[in-house]
């Protein structure tokens, strides 16, 4: 439903997407330009321009409560200096600031649908995408139609998409071998383990560049958005209490004993899959 303006390829590496090309970056690494697609529109029919982007990064930045805004709080400016070009400012150079674009902090709404509904806009969002925001029923359907206004609609094949939350994995997996479900998202390794024999199902496996992990409180005082501060916990307090925290979790046997084997043990939030990995290798060092 929202596209960035930058997505990650099947090898884990960085590519335009709404963004024309990949930005540039100035000397000293604290202005970078970025390229906007022409011609594209969102599913309301807003045109796509440089305004449309500036508007919607600074949203994302500055926008109270954003989960958006720490990925941003780098940013000092952000400005339209032609129809289709964007220039950004830092504080300092910031390497990450072309992934963060790939990721929610690139996606773009169209600024009309921003000024009309305003803090309502998640009830009616409008990006571009191949599909676009039909309705929310909460806890049990989201739908999302075709959107003729996408610069690809010729090879969109479905009319639609209808996300259906099932937490209970048994649940799921039944309306999976009933038929009533085409795609499951996420299924439970024991759930998957009992699916491997039937012939009508088909295992999609693929690594992941995400992780999972156990996030500590070290300084979060004030809530989200709001300057840290100091929390006088054991664990926030002495490095020492959540490094023996970290050497107490055996990755291994909580592998085999929870996902069933399924799944890559692995020490840090980089995974083997992401671009980084191989030139760690060619530098001779360890996977995370």
């Amino acid at each position: 439903m929202c596209e960035k303006l930058y997505d990650i390829d099947k090898d884990g590496v960085v590519v335009p997407q709404l963004a024309a090309e990949l930005p540039t970056t100035s000397a000293d690494g604290r202005t970078v330009t970025l390229k906007v697609r022409h011609g594209l529109k969102f599913s309301d029919g807003t045109r796509l321009d440089a305004a449309a982007v500036v508007t919607s990064l600074l949203r994302h930045r500055d926008f109270p409560g954003s989960a958006r805004g720490t990925e941003l709080s780098p940013v000092t400016g952000i400005g339209a200096t032609g129809p289709y070009t964007v220039r950004i400012t830092l504080k300092q150079p910031y390497v990450p600031l072309t992934g963060v674009l790939a990721d929610r902090a690139g996606m773009v709404m169209s600024p009309a649908a921003l000024k009309k509904y305003g803090k309502n806009f998640t009830n009616h969002p409008s990006c571009v995408g191949p599909f676009r925001f039909v309705e929310r029923v909460g806890g049990d359907r989201i739908v999302l139609k075709k959107d003729p206004n996408y610069y690809d609609a010729d090879k969109v094949h479905l009319d639609g998409v209808v996300y259906k939350p099932i937490p209970d994995g048994n649940v799921r997996l039944a309306n999976l071998r009933s038929g009533d479900l085409q795609v499951g998202d996420q299924m439970g390794p024991i759930d998957v383990r009992s699916a491997l024999t039937e012939p009508r199902l088909q295992l999609f496996n693929s690594p992941s560049l995400g992780y999972q992990g156990i996030g500590l409180n070290v300084g979060n005082v004030n809530g989200l958005g709001r300057k840290p501060g100091r929390l006088d916990t054991p664990i926030a307090r002495d490095v020492r209490v959540r490094e023996a925290f970290e050497l107490a979790i055996d990755r291994d046997t909580l592998n085999k004993v929870v996902f069933q084997g399924m799944y890559e043990p692995a020490c840090g939030p980089i995974s083997p899959q992401s671009a980084i990995a191989p030139r760690r290798q060619a530098r001779g060092l360890p996977e995370a």
